[in-house]
C-alpha cells in the first residue's frame, strides 16, 4: 500500500507509515531536502553539486592538501585516502558503531573497508567503506550516506591553483531531526582531528 505526497508540483511514492514513523518522517524530510537542492538548480546554476550540498547543509568545513597526484582520478585519491586511514580513527569508528547503534543509526563499519577496491571496477551507487559513491567524475566523487537522522556527504575533488595540484575535501551534513544535531555536537570534535589525519597520512605515503 503506498501514499502520495505532494511537493511543489512534485509526487513522490513511499510506503505507507506505521504509525508513529520516524523514519517515515525523515524519508519526507530528505525528499524536502532533495527537493530543495534540485530547485536550486535554476537558482543557482552556477554552482556544484557539493556547493549545493552546502548552502543547505546545517554543518560544513573544508581541508585543502597539496598533492602531486599526477593520473590519479579523485576516486584513486578517495581510496587511497581511506585505506590509509590512521588505527585509532578506525577504533574510533568501532566506539561509534556500537554506541549509536543502540539509538538507532546503523552500523557502518571501517572507513578503511576499502583495501582493494579497484576504481575501474567502482560505479555510482557502491558501496566505498561506510559511504555509498553518489557521484562520478575524473575530478570529483561524492560519497554519502543517509539515516533517519541526517545525511552526510563528503566531496574528494582536485583541483590546479598557483601552479600546484590540490585535493579539497568537503564534508557537509544535514540534520533531519533533534536526534541529529545532538549527534553531530558529540561527533563534531572527533571529527576535526579525522579529516586533516588522514589527509597527513595521504600526503606522507606520497612522500614516501
Amino acid at each position: 500500500m503506498v501514499m502520495l505526497f505532494g511537493c511543489k508540483g512534485k509526487i513522490y511514492f513511499t510506503q505507507k507509515p506505521h504509525i508513529n514513523s520516524y523514519l517515515h518522517i525523515a524519508r519526507i524530510t530528505e525528499l524536502l531536502y532533495l527537493d530543495r537542492i534540485n530547485q536550486s538548480m535554476d537558482e543557482h546554476s552556477e554552482l556544484s553539486i557539493n556547493d549545493k550540498y552546502i548552502l543547505y547543509s546545517d554543518f560544513h568545513d573544508q581541508h585543502e592538501l597539496e598533492l602531486n597526484y599526477g593520473s590519479m582520478s579523485a576516486l584513486d585519491i578517495y581510496l587511497k585516502m581511506a585505506s590509509l586511514t590512521p588505527e585509532w580513527v578506525d577504533f574510533l569508528m568501532l566506539l561509534r558503531n556500537k554506541f549509536f547503534s543502540l539509538f538507532g543509526l546503523k552500523n557502518l563499519g571501517a572507513l578503511n573497508n576499502v583495501k582493494g577496491l579497484q576504481s575501474n571496477l567502482v560505479k555510482k551507487g557502491d558501496r566505498l567503506g561506510i559511504f555509498i559513491l553518489t557521484y562520478l567524475t575524473d575530478n570529483e566523487v561524492i560519497l554519502s550516506d543517509t539515516d533517519k537522522h541526517l545525511q552526510v556527504n563528503l566531496s574528494v575533488k582536485k583541483i590546479y591553483a598557483n601552479g600546484k595540484n590540490r585535493v579539497v575535501i568537503t564534508t557537509t551534513v544535514k540534520n533531519y531531526n533533534k536526534f541529529g544535531q545532538l549527534y553531530m555536537v558529540l561527533v563534531k570534535p572527533a571529527h576535526k582531528l579525522i579529516v586533516p589525519a588522514m589527509l597527513s597520512a595521504l600526503a606522507s605515503d606520497f612522500v614516501d
